[in-house]
């Protein structure tokens, strides 16, 4: 439970994706364009 704290995604899973081939486009996608789409009322775009 030591890696839940609010910087997690951006210490731990974030440099992960990035060491595994996700990219920054990628990355925007997940964490802006779509949350977003989920959190702002705005349908979400698949694809």
């Amino acid at each position: 439970m030591e890696n839940l704290h609010p910087a997690h995604i951006f210490e731990d899973i974030l440099p992960a994706l990035r060491e595994n081939g996700i990219t920054e486009t990628k990355t925007e996608k997940m964490l802006g364009t779509n949350a977003v789409g989920l959190y702002g009322g705005e349908p979400v775009k698949v694809g």
